[in-house]
């Protein structure tokens, strides 16, 4: 942790110089069922820099690990105030050598993440190193937008937008907070508003869009299916005019 810890002190000492946001940590060893913050000099000088970062508005981004603990994670990411992040595939679920326990902040994609690799190459690879960059790069994101929020504040909106995964392995218990970055910066897709739909032309049109992130206007006619679920909620707006008579 003596190497950790001085790479923390620097950013310190660097932080009126640059603009930093977030620091990613991905490492991790031990198993530590609570928190760790008095246990031994070396983590207890380690949760003293991150709070004086997060003090100073930068987050401590840290992977839980990937030993498959369901109520664990790994030191330095068991420290109260870090920002402690486990792994979910594509299909909302908890990674199988994913660490999972109360500890855990925040949840973001780490199987199968395709990365730069020493060379200039790319290359895939899975594990919380992987998932813990994404949620760095969503709190510089969110203090670019906002750098009044700080570190808790983020932290919030990232969890209050999440998407909840809980973790359904033998022994798991957790929900966690899968992150949705353009809610928490409250990013609206194009034609998100009745009144400024996308237009579209053409005789033969095929238009593509994601709608996640879309709300739904006061008096807006209610989309929501016949069976009830809350998927009718996020709707966007196209707008066509026929280039000539005919039937459509």
């Amino acid at each position: 942790m003596r190497d950790v810890n001085k790479a923390l002190e620097r950013v310190d000492q660097l932080r009126n110089t640059y603009d930093f946001a977030a620091v990613n940590l991905s490492l991790g060893s031990g198993q530590f069922t609570d928190y760790c913050d008095a246990d031994g000099p070396n983590l207890m000088a380690t949760k003293a820099l991150i709070d004086n970062l997060r003090a100073a508005g930068i987050a401590t981004v840290i992977s839980a690990g990937n030993e498959g603990f369901t109520d664990a994670v790994g030191a330095p990411g068991c420290i109260s105030s870090a920002i402690t992040v486990g792994n979910t595939t594509d299909q909302d679920t908890i990674e199988a050598q994913s660490n999972m326990s109360s500890m855990v902040d925040l949840l973001a994609p780490g199987t199968n993440i395709t990365s730069s690799v020493p060379g200039g190459a790319f290359a895939s690879d899975s594990g919380t190193s992987m998932a813990a960059p994404h949620v760095a790069g969503a709190f510089a994101l969110l203090d670019e937008k906002d750098p009044n929020r700080g570190v808790t504040g983020n932290l919030f909106d990232l969890q209050w937008t999440s998407t909840p995964v809980t973790d359904t392995r033998p022994g798991g218990t957790v929900t966690g907070y899968r992150i949705n970055i353009a809610d928490a910066a409250r990013v609206r897709p194009p034609g998100d508003a009745f009144g400024s739909p996308q237009s579209i032309s053409g005789a033969s049109i095929n238009a593509n869009g994601i709608n996640g992130a879309a709300t739904r206007e006061s008096g807006e006619p209610d989309h929501l299916p016949a069976n009830g679920s809350s998927l009718g909620e996020n709707s966007v707006w196209y707008s066509w005019t026929a280039p000539f008579s005919g039937p459509v």
